[in-house]
């Protein structure tokens, strides 16, 4: 297994990429695995992962032929990064490394090309080889004091350091887009866009863009930023910026929907714990904070004589065109359960407590089915009452059932 990925927020979230038999992820701490290939990811051979630090369901995949795949919803479908004719070449993707401020910057190394760079979340790549005599990479470590430092171990070349330099400042430019109207500000102070747009800061400054629509309009969400929460951006000037900000024209209303609900287990009893990872977006205007619940259901769309399943699960207040919240929630399989094959359901905003622009699209169900198995009923014991019988008499028998591990209540 040459690759292996934990999530930072949630330890328990492992991702392991194999050489022959593509992704596996794990929810348990590694106790039980179920492959996340679905998409592009269908090479196979996975040799370097990189797990965006501020964003856990953002992952970077680098295989064979020099293929970076990327998955912004915990693994569930996989995408095209930087493929040949976006700038990586014909050559294996050994090693991954995300910037922990900028997680948008991404390095890889390669079996024979060196090491290419993004800015842009692996859309395009370009070389950094000057003075790399050996471009064989195996491993990447990016400084975690000095970020433009970045060191590539080869194969028995050495290790080498880059140190690459920063401009003393740099420019960063807001555009706005949209139908609608809107202003945005910056601290530091800088950006009053409205008239001034753009601005220069040093090098490495934490720049806080926020967002507030005119009367009428509603925000939109951010393009281009490495980190948003709702009307911010949060922007490191690492390397010039322009950043996009989404006005449109009225009052919108959330939109939230389900984009990945996953769980580990294919075989569960009744009165069992159930771990469900769930991913929640809003691609609608400003949600509040809302509730998601989860079913077993016959189908794979919600309806009557579905089960809830509890606990539910929380989510906090969602922005305009916000990206996934994921979670991972463990929940009980109901006592009375009947055998059979279930999808497991996630509804968010349940309650419906959130008015929303469409009612329908709250719910998706995991691709495949999970079985519930019965109590398995054994005879243990058999005994007549009486000693004897005439022949066409009847004779009274006792005989008790129970399962293997434990009693079932009500067979006699």
């Amino acid at each position: 297994m040459p690759a292996l990925a934990i999530d930072p927020l949630t330890p328990t979230t492992l991702y392991a990429g194999t050489w022959g038999a593509g992704m596996f992820k794990s929810t348990n701490g590694g106790a039980s695995w179920s492959a996340v290939n679905t998409g592009y990811l269908n090479t196979g051979y996975i040799a370097a992962l990189a797990i965006d630090p501020t964003m856990p369901t953002t992952l970077y995949a680098g295989t064979r032929w020099g293929e970076v795949f990327k998955s912004t919803d915990g693994g569930a479908s996989w995408n095209p990064t930087g493929l040949i004719y976006t700038g990586l070449p014909e050559a294996y993707i050994l090693a991954l490394a995300t910037n922990p401020t900028t997680p948008t910057t991404l390095y890889a190394g390669t079996f024979g090309a060196g090491v290419f760079k993004s800015t842009n979340g692996g859309a395009s790549w370009s070389a950094i080889n000057t003075g790399l005599t050996n471009t064989y990479i195996f491993a990447l470590a990016i400084d975690p004091h000095t970020l433009t430092t970045l060191y590539a171990g080869t194969n028995g070349g050495g290790v080498f350091q880059l140190q690459q330099q920063v401009p003393s400042s740099l420019a960063l430019a807001v555009v706005k887009a949209g139908t609608g109207t809107g202003s945005v500000t910056s601290s530091p102070a800088g950006i009053a866009c409205g008239s001034d747009c753009s601005e220069s800061y040093a090098s490495w400054t934490v720049v806080t863009l926020t967002a507030a629509p005119s009367s009428g309009s509603t925000f939109w969400g951010w393009t281009e930023c490495p980190s948003s929460a709702g009307t911010t951006c949060t922007v490191t000037m690492d390397a010039a910026r322009t950043i996009t900000a989404n006005f449109t024209l009225g009052v919108v209303l959330p939109d939230l929907i389900v984009t990945f609900v996953w769980t580990p287990a294919s075989t569960i009893t009744p009165r069992a714990r159930l771990a469900v990872t769930v991913a929640v977006q809003n691609p609608g205007g400003p949600a509040p904070a809302s509730t998601t619940r989860f079913y077993l259901s016959r189908h794979p769309v919600r309806g009557p004589g579905d089960r809830l399943l509890s606990p539910s699960q929380r989510f906090p207040a969602l922005g305009a065109g916000s990206p996934p919240e994921s979670r991972t929630v463990t929940v009980v399989v109901p006592r009375t359960l009947l055998p059979g094959a279930y999808f497991v359901l996630a509804c968010a905003d349940d309650l419906r407590r959130v008015a929303e622009s469409d009612e329908t699209n709250n719910c998706q169900a995991f691709a495949a089915t999970v079985s519930v198995s019965g109590p398995d009923l054994v005879v243990d014991d058999v005994r007549p009452r009486g000693s004897s019988a005439a022949a066409g008499g009847r004779i009274a028998v006792a005989a008790r059932c129970g399962t293997r591990a434990a009693w079932a209540r009500g067979h006699r």
